[in-house]
């Protein structure tokens, strides 16, 4: 049986403090942020905010799943805010063949989620000036990652 202060000990030496990891890190990912701000004028495509911090540079088709040339292929991107970015990386906002915004239906109506998701419903994102997303993208999106 343990003292009880070695246990606290224990415990105490194991919380609250940082640990050196091995990290993996995507290549190129800053080419694709860099290409996509430009090809956005630095705002997201959804909500137009342009606030580089909230800003991400978000796969339509998911790494995981994306050929090597496809993770890096602009026409494979949209610039998302944040809130946007994690709506669309789990299926709860998806765009048709027109670029035009979806939420799926069994997300309940709420003042929140009216906000932040349904204001957006059957808009269209703000167009890329250059590269705009290839339509197999989506496409992708819709059939493998959106939950409807």
């Amino acid at each position: 049986m343990h003292d009880d202060s070695v246990i606290k000990q224990i415990v105490a030496t194991q919380i609250g403090y940082d640990r050196p990891v091995l990290v993996t890190q995507r290549v190129s990912q800053q080419y694709f942020r860099n290409t996509l701000t430009h090809n956005y004028h630095d705002r997201c495509c959804v909500t137009g905010i342009a606030i580089d911090s909230l800003l991400i540079a978000s796969h339509i088709k998911p790494w995981r799943d994306s050929s090597p040339s496809e993770k890096v292929a602009a026409s494979n991107g949209l610039l998302l805010n944040a809130f946007h970015d994690r709506a669309f990386d789990q299926g709860l906002i998806m765009l048709d063949n027109d670029f035009v915004i979806h939420v799926p239906s069994y997300v309940k109506h709420t003042e929140i989620n009216n906000e932040w998701l349904y204001r957006y419903k059957g808009r269209r994102i703000v167009p890329p000036t250059v590269c705009a997303p290839s339509r197999e993208f989506p496409e992708f999106h819709r059939k493998h990652v959106f939950r409807d």
